[in-house]
C-alpha cells in the first residue's frame, strides 16, 4: 500500500509527468489529487485531453471529420457505451475499447500530432542482448590468436634486424602495425 506524498492516507492516484527530460511521479490520495486538480482514473484509463494539453496541442479547433455509424445531435456515438465524441472532448476520457474504433477518424489526427506525425507509438529500444558463452569463447580465442601472431612477428622482426635484413624488417613492422602492435 503506497502512501500519499502530501499526507499519510492511502495513495489512489499516480501522476507521472516528464519535465526537462526527467520523469517525475507523484502518488496522491483522492482528496489531495482533487485539490491538485487531478481526476482519479481507473487503471488503464488515459485522460487524452490532459495528454494533448501536456503536448501543447490542447483542443483541436476546426476538426471536422465525417464518419459512419450512429450519431446524435452532439456528434458520433459509441454503440457500446453511448459516449459521444463531444463527451470525449469535454472529459478527455474514452468510455470503452470500442470507442477507439468509433472515433478512430477523429483520434488518429490528434495522435499523429502528439506523436509528431506518426499514429504509431514508438517506445524505447531494447538493450542489446548479452553475448552468449560461445561468442565469448570465440572472441577470447581470436584475441589469443592475435596475441600469439604478434609475438611471432616481433621475434621475426628481431631476427631480421639482427640479420640486417631491413626490407624484411620493414614489412614485418608494417604487419605488426596493422595488427595494432
Amino acid at each position: 500500500m503506497a502512501k500519499c506524498d502530501k499526507c499519510e492516507n492511502e495513495a489512489t492516484v499516480q501522476e507521472t509527468t516528464i519535465r526537462n527530460g526527467v520523469r517525475v511521479e507523484r502518488k496522491l490520495c483522492e482528496s489531495c489529487a482533487a485539490s491538485a486538480g487531478l481526476q482519479a482514473q481507473s487503471p488503464g484509463q488515459v485522460n487524452v485531453a490532459e495528454l494533448l494539453k501536456s503536448t501543447g496541442l490542447g483542443q483541436v479547433p476546426g476538426l471536422v471529420v465525417a464518419i459512419s455509424g450512429p450519431t446524435s445531435a452532439r456528434g458520433s456515438v459509441c454503440a457500446r457505451c453511448k459516449l459521444t465524441f463531444a463527451d470525449f472532448r469535454s472529459t478527455g476520457q474514452l468510455g470503452c475499447p470500442e470507442c477507439y474504433t468509433t472515433f478512430e477518424a477523429q483520434l488518429v489526427p490528434m495522435l499523429e500530432r502528439a506523436h509528431e506525425g506518426s499514429s504509431l507509438h514508438v517506445g524505447k529500444s531494447p538493450k542489446p542482448a548479452k553475448r552468449s558463452a560461445m561468442e565469448e569463447v570465440a572472441r577470447a580465442k581470436a584475441a589469443m590468436d592475435s596475441a600469439e601472431r604478434m609475438q611471432q612477428l616481433r621475434r621475426q622482426l628481431d631476427e631480421a634486424v639482427k640479420a640486417e635484413a631491413y626490407e624484411l624488417a620493414a614489412r614485418i613492422r608494417d604487419q605488426l602495425r596493422a595488427l595494432g602492435g
